[in-house]
């Protein structure tokens, strides 16, 4: 696992991976991922309309939101949501979660950045899922 997480380019794309293990059950990071107060806690303002084809969207509050889709859900083990912020093309976000002792195992992807958004995802990603641990 590398800690500040890991990117692999493809043209001008990259795909980035983040893997953290937080101490709680499973459903209760499925909630922090899918409920709005508490996407509110550690990420970002949020809408999140729970079904395939539903709203994903964060930074509600300014004036260019983060958009998105639900293109998978399966509590509490697979979220996968597009994420369109108007300044880049379309990108990927999903989250895997699996038990792990008596914990969670959160394998983060978002597929298709641009590489010229790494040096503010890479990092920014980081630094959330970590605000995760706090909660």
């Amino acid at each position: 696992m590398e800690e500040f997480g890991l990117f692999a380019s493809r043209g001008d794309e990259v795909d980035l991976r983040y893997e953290r293990r937080y101490p709680w059950p499973t459903e209760t990071v499925w909630a922090a991922l899918t409920e709005p107060a508490l996407l509110g806690d550690w990420l970002a303002k949020a809408r999140v309309d729970p079904h395939v084809g539903g709203r994903y969207e964060l930074f509600i509050d300014r004036p260019r939101p983060t958009l998105g889709r639900i293109l998978a859900w399966e509590p509490p083990s697979l979220l996968e949501y597009s994420w369109i912020t108007g300044d880049a093309p379309e990108s990927v976000v999903q989250c895997e979660l699996t038990p792990d002792g008596d914990g969670t195992l959160l394998v983060f992807k978002q597929k298709g950045v641009r590489f010229v958004w790494i040096g503010l995802m890479l990092p920014g990603w980081h630094t959330h899922l970590e605000r995760l641990r706090s909660l």
